[in-house]
C-alpha cells in the first residue's frame, strides 16, 4: 500500500492545497483533507462549534452544500463556497 500524503506531510495530518490551475478562472478549488478537515470547514463557514457560529446546519458526507465563507473573528461574510 502506498502513502498518498503530500511530500513532507505526516500520515494522519490535515492538509490544505490549492487545486486550481494557474491563471485566471471563474472559481478556485481548495482541497482540505485529513482528520481535521471537518473542523476546518466549520471554522471557515461559521458552522456549529465554530466561533460566532450563525447556526448553519451540519455538513453531510458525500453531499454538496452551498455555504458562506466567513471571517473567523468577526463573522463577516467574505465569499460563498460549495463544500463536499
Amino acid at each position: 500500500m502506498t502513502n498518498s500524503a503530500a511530500p513532507g506531510a505526516e500520515s494522519g495530518s490535515t492538509i490544505a492545497a490549492i487545486a486550481t490551475a494557474p491563471g485566471r478562472a471563474g472559481l478556485a478549488v481548495l482541497r482540505v483533507s485529513g482528520p481535521g478537515a471537518a473542523r476546518v470547514a466549520r471554522a471557515l463557514t461559521g458552522g456549529p462549534g465554530a466561533p460566532r457560529a450563525p447556526g448553519a446546519p451540519p455538513l453531510e458526507p458525500r453531499r454538496a452544500s452551498l455555504r458562506r465563507i466567513v471571517h473567523p473573528d468577526s463573522g463577516e461574510a467574505l465569499d460563498r463556497a460549495v463544500l463536499t
